[in-house]
């Protein structure tokens, strides 16, 4: 959708698409996808409770990725129009 503001907040095992160095072989790149986001203008912040618990820190996320905490979530949700989750 041109013009749209995107958020995405990955948590609980979601932070593993903001790893570095993935390159699986039989099933869809994600990280490439949320890289794509990145480049087009979407903010993506990953909780960062949830990267200490699976032993990610902020060298083991892509360049755009922030890490973030449950404040910042509920702040994206209060400013969006449209929430998704999955």
């Amino acid at each position: 959708m041109e013009g749209a503001e995107v958020n995405i907040f990955l948590i609980e095992d979601g932070v593993y698409v903001a790893k570095k160095g993935q390159n699986p072989s039989e099933v869809p790149n994600y990280l490439e996808l949320l890289k794509n986001a990145i480049e087009l203008g979407a903010v993506v912040k990953v909780c960062g409770p949830c990267c200490k618990a699976r032993g990610l820190s902020d060298s083991d996320l892509i360049e755009g990725v922030k890490l973030a905490t449950m404040h910042d979530l509920v702040a994206f949700v209060k400013e969006s129009d449209n929430v998704i989750t999955f």
